[in-house]
Parts: C-alpha cells; sequence; structure tokens
C-alpha cells in the first residue's frame, strides 16, 4: 500500500529509500541505485527492488518534490537525483538503472554525473522509449485540464491501445489496466458507460467514486485521501511535461538497453524510429539486452528474470573490467587550447568563453594584445557532440585548474584570467581555488556575466525549445543578422522541424556548412543548453581585485549586476564597454576593451 508519505519523503531524506543491507557474498560490491517510475508508486517496481537487493547493495531513489516556480523537466529532477546520489555516495564509479519513465531519468542523471567528471560504469535502460515527435503536442492538449478529465484520460489511455512511444502506457495500464486485452476492454465499456464520467468535464470526486463503485479503482490509490491524489496528479503532470520537452543527446558512457526485440522497421512510422535510443546512441556505446521469456516487455514477464538479466550484465561487466575503472574519453579531454605562445610576459592570459561559445570568440580581443602577450583558451567541453559538457562550474574549474598547474611548471608564476558571460562564472571560480592555495591570478576579468543567485537567465529549468530559442535569438544579436524565425511557429514546431529551422537559420547566417546536418549541430546546443541550466552557488568570496565589464548597449538590464557580484568580490569594480552581450568581443567596440585591459595591466 502506497502513503503519501513514501511518495514524497520529507526533505531529510528525500530521493532514497532506506538501503537494503547486502548479502557477505553479494557478487555486486557497489550500489545500484534504481530510478522510480512515471507513477513514483513504489508498488510498480517493489518486486524488481527486493529481487535486485537481495544481490547487493540497492537505493531505490524516489520522486523528489516538485519544483516550486518552474515546470518540471527531465534535466531538472535528473539534476535534483544527482545531489541526493553525491550525498549518498560522494565518490564514483556509479551505477544507474531504471524502468521506462525512470530509464530515461537514469540516462539523464548519467549525463550530469559524467558532466562533473564521475564515472558512470553501468547504466540499464528498461523497456524505456523515447518521446515521439508529435509526444508535445499530444501533451499540450491535457495540459489545462482540470484533475477529474486529466485523470479520467490517462485511465483511458491505461486501458486503450498503446500508442505509439508513450512511455506513460505501459505503467499506467499496470496501475490501472491490469489483466488481458478483454479485461481492458471490459474497462473501456465501463468507463464509457458511467453517467458521471460522461460530462464534458466531470469533478475529480465524481470519477474517484464512480470507478470505486464499478470496482475499477486500484488497490495502490485506495487508501490515499483526496489530497495525497491532487499532489499525485500534479505530479504526473509534471512528468508529462518532463518528457514531452527531453531532447537526449549522445553519450561516451556505455548504455545496456533492456528491450523485448530489436527495432526493425515494422516497428514504427519512419519519423518515430529517429527517436529510438539506437538513433541516439550513434555511436555505437550501448549493449542490446534482449528478454529471454521472448517478446514479452522485461517487467510484465518476469520481475525476477529482469533482476537476474540485470545482475548478470552487472557481473559481466566487474568481470570484464576487474579492477579497474572504466575510462571516459571525458577523463582524459584536455581544455587547453594556445592561442599565443612566446610572449615575454611572465604572466600569461587564460581565456574562458561563454554559454554554447568557443575560444575562437575572444581572437579580435587577443589580437589587438602587444605580442608580450601570452594567451591560451579553455575551450568547453562537449562540442563534438559526444562527450558530455561540463554540468557544474565547480567541475569546470577543477578541469581547467589543471592548465594552470601546467603553466606554473613552465615557469609562469600567475596568470590573468578573462571569462566571458557564463565562462565568467567559471573564472571567478577558478581564481577562488587559486586564491585558496595560496597562488591568486595576477588580475580578474569578469565580461558581462550576470551575478551568481541574482535569479537570472542562468541556473533555470529550460526545455530544449526555449534553449534553443534562446540560441537563435543569440546568434541573431551577434551578428546582428536575422534567421527569418517566427517565434510563434518555432515553439509550435515538432522536434525535428525546429532542428531543420536552427540549421536552416545556421546556414543562412554562414555559421556552417550549407551540407551541414542535424547532428552536426548537437554539440553546440547541447553545451549552450548545458550552460543555460547550471546552478551556480560559490562556496566563497574571492578577496582580490577584479573588474566587471557591462555592454553599454544593455545598461538597462544589467545594471544591478556589480550590486550582485559585489557579494561575492567586496574589491570589484566597474567598467563599461560599447557593443551588446556579444558584440562587445568584436570589432570595432572590441578595440576600446582590448586597450584600457592591456593599459590596465
Amino acid at each position: 500500500m502506497t502513503l503519501l508519505a513514501d511518495l514524497i519523503p520529507p526533505a531529510s531524506t528525500t530521493g532514497h529509500a532506506t538501503p537494503t543491507r547486502a548479502r557477505t557474498n553479494a557478487p555486486v560490491a557497489r550500489t545500484l541505485f534504481l530510478l522510480h517510475d512515471y507513477t513514483g508508486l513504489d508498488d510498480g517496481i517493489a518486486e524488481l527492488a527486493a529481487h535486485l537487493a537481495a544481490d547487493g547493495p540497492l537505493h531505490m531513489l524516489r520522486c523528489p518534490p516538485l519544483p516550486a516556480t518552474e515546470p518540471a523537466t527531465m534535466e531538472g529532477l535528473a539534476a535534483l537525483h544527482v545531489e541526493t546520489i553525491l550525498r549518498l555516495q560522494p565518490e564514483g564509479p556509479y551505477r544507474l538503472a531504471g524502468w521506462s519513465f525512470g530509464g530515461i531519468l537514469a540516462y539523464e542523471i548519467a549525463m550530469q554525473l559524467v558532466g562533473r567528471d564521475h564515472v558512470v560504469e553501468f547504466l540499464g535502460v528498461i523497456d524505456a522509449s523515447l518521446p515521439p515527435s508529435d509526444f508535445e503536442r499530444r501533451i499540450a492538449r491535457t495540459a489545462a485540464t482540470q484533475p477529474g478529465s486529466y485523470l479520467l484520460g490517462l485511465m483511458r489511455l491505461a486501458a486503450g491501445v498503446a500508442p505509439s512511444g508513450d512511455t506513460r502506457h505501459r505503467e499506467l495500464r499496470r496501475l490501472f489496466a491490469p489483466g488481458n486485452t478483454a479485461a481492458r476492454a471490459a474497462r473501456v465499456a465501463m468507463l464509457d458507460s458511467l453517467p458521471e464520467l460522461l460530462l464534458a468535464d466531470p469533478a475529480l470526486a465524481d470519477v474517484i467514486n464512480a470507478c470505486r463503485r464499478a470496482g475499477a479503482w486500484p488497490e495502490a490509490l485506495a487508501s490515499m485521501s483526496d489530497a495525497a491524489l491532487a499532489t499525485l496528479l500534479a505530479r504526473w503532470r509534471a512528468h508529462d511535461h518532463a518528457l514531452a520537452h527531453y531532447a537526449p543527446f549522445p553519450t561516451s558512457t556505455f548504455v545496456h538497453l533492456f528491450r523485448p526485440h530489436a527495432p526493425n522497421s515494422a516497428d514504427s512510422e519512419p519519423r518515430d524510429r529517429a527517436q529510438l535510443w539506437e538513433g541516439v546512441l550513434r555511436n555505437g556505446q550501448y549493449h542490446f539486452v534482449p528478454n529471454p521469456a521472448g517478446d514479452a516487455p522485461f517487467l510484465d514477464a518476469s520481475a525476477e528474470a529482469l533482476a537476474r538479466t540485470i545482475t548478470r550484465a552487472l557481473r559481466d561487466d566487474l568481470q570484464r573490467r576487474g579492477s579497474r575503472v572504466a575510462a571516459t574519453p571525458e577523463t582524459d579531454y584536455s581544455p587547453h587550447i594556445p592561442i599565443r605562445q612566446g610572449g615575454s610576459r611572465k604572466e600569461p592570459i587564460l581565456l574562458v568563453p561563454g554559454a554554447g561559445s568557443a575560444v575562437t570568440a575572444f581572437m579580435p580581443f587577443c589580437n589587438l594584445l602587444d605580442d608580450e602577450w601570452e594567451a591560451h583558451g579553455l575551450q568547453p567541453r562537449g562540442f563534438d557532440g559526444v562527450m558530455a559538457p561540463h554540468s557544474s562550474v565547480e567541475a569546470a574549474a577543477r578541469s581547467y585548474l589543471a592548465q594552470i598547474d601546467l603553466l606554473a611548471a613552465a615557469g609562469r608564476t600567475s596568470v590573468h584570467i578573462v571569462g566571458h558571460s557564463f565562462g565568467g562564472w567559471i573564472a571567478f571560480q577558478l581564481a577562488c581555488l587559486l586564491q585558496a592555495r595560496g597562488t591568486p591570478p595576477a588580475s580578474l576579468t569578469v565580461i558581462d556575466s550576470e551575478a551568481p543567485e541574482s535569479n537570472g537567465k542562468l541556473g533555470r529549468a529550460y526545455t530544449f525549445s526555449e534553449v534553443s530559442w534562446n540560441l537563435v535569438r543569440a546568434l541573431e544579436l551577434g551578428t546582428g543578422k536575422t534567421m527569418g524565425i517566427e517565434r510563434d511557429a518555432y515553439f509550435g514546431a515538432e522536434r525535428d522541424h525546429q532542428w531543420e529551422m536552427l540549421r536552416r537559420g545556421m546556414r543562412e547566417l554562414h555559421l556552417i556548412h550549407r551540407r551541414s546536418g542535424h547532428a552536426d549541430l548537437h554539440g553546440l546546443v547541447r553545451t549552450y543548453a548545458t550552460a543555460l541550466r547550471t546552478v551556480y552557488r560559490p562556496p566563497g568570496r574571492y578577496l582580490g581585485p577584479a573588474t566587471l565589464v557591462l555592454a553599454a548597449d544593455e545598461a538597462a538590464s544589467n545594471r544591478d549586476a556589480l550590486e550582485g557580484w559585489l557579494r561575492f568580490v567586496p574589491s570589484m569594480t566597474e567598467r563599461r564597454c560599447n557593443g551588446n552581450h556579444y558584440t562587445m568581443l568584436q570589432g570595432p567596440h572590441v578595440e576600446g576593451l582590448a586597450r584600457w585591459w592591456q593599459a590596465r595591466h
């Protein structure tokens, strides 16, 4: 029986269940984190969890509290679970698995853990279908419905024929419409015959009471109060929104795809086949795990058999690697891009670009400096479209600090750090790390960065449409040209069409080759999206000298930026530079910035 306390645990324990004690002869030493499903009720995967726990340590991660101010996204839900996982197990390698909705969530959690430079050695995605291209529009039709109509719609969905790619269907069917095809057909007929449910907009209480009288109310919800049920429905709406707006990207992490059968041309329409995991994981870093019980979905066949299959996969991984930690391309990534070398100054310049920008954004600035200056760029990870971008400022700064250490080993006693936009946060974090070691930077320059914790554009739960639209506007502001994309048309388009609109617009601005495809944009969109969504809470203050350079053309939007930064950098001063957020690094505006910076240092 599921209680509200099980659905939303207290804040002190949110996100995990009490760990099961491992057997002394357990073959798997590290904890397996099992993700909750769409319903958020433990009933759906409780049997699976029990069998998995018998083979080794297990934590079943429960639903975190609903976001208070923003719609839920898969990235936002995953970020909450990442915090829980790191609290339970501060160091990797990590093992993750999830069924249905939980499989998609496990995938995103893995991306964010890798984005923090942790290793994910096992990722199991079980019976999880990615949303089809029309899912966002399908969800939008029910988003504004009242609770009674919404609940009735889910019950009809559960009892009806499975829509193509609808991840929710299998989970809701287990809850609302168990049994065979005949039993589900009878349930549909029953729902269609109840007078209370024939109203255009039935009340929630009427739907519940009618189903109870007809014996069609799930046992798992039998003792749930009206308030608890309202909370549960809000949770399902949040999960609907998260599913509809999720766009997974490729990964370098090996994925175990548990599917009843391999996809073939008859599985779905061609446009929906692009939403299959095999299409996302096009670099081949996955293993298809067939169901030994046949074509039935894994959990429908047997929770015990599924647990044995997962355990076997875990054991095989452990045996194949032995004591070695799984290596990833992210581990060996070097951000260093030399821009100018051989200068006579002992203090080189380290340049950190902003969200979605490459080191080349600083080339006009560097070209205007005297020859005595040596400059090095720190390229954000992920532009290749496969490696996960850094998903925290702290992880990026730790990675970049290694390059500073290499410069120090080469006789460079200190460095000047310059960061633009989101790169300003990383530059500040680098300065704090150097300060803590007793080797503060020669200077810190933050160019048009909003202050951390200022409720600005950064650190919010953006959907794919919102991220990519922001990118459209950024590219237009940076080039001074328009892509000719109307906002309403863009947000009303399906995902594939949005990719095409973005590709066509960038091609018209000569930002990409005319033969570039959607996949060629993945790295740019992903690094930009990750930066926009990154939440940063500085652990301390930087006490050295620093300058905040703000775009003169955006005085209205950044007038309080210095005040926000002074909370973290008490000695920070302000300077204005002509141009907007992007053109201030381009000619002719960058000339004034370069002259000022060089004279100052």
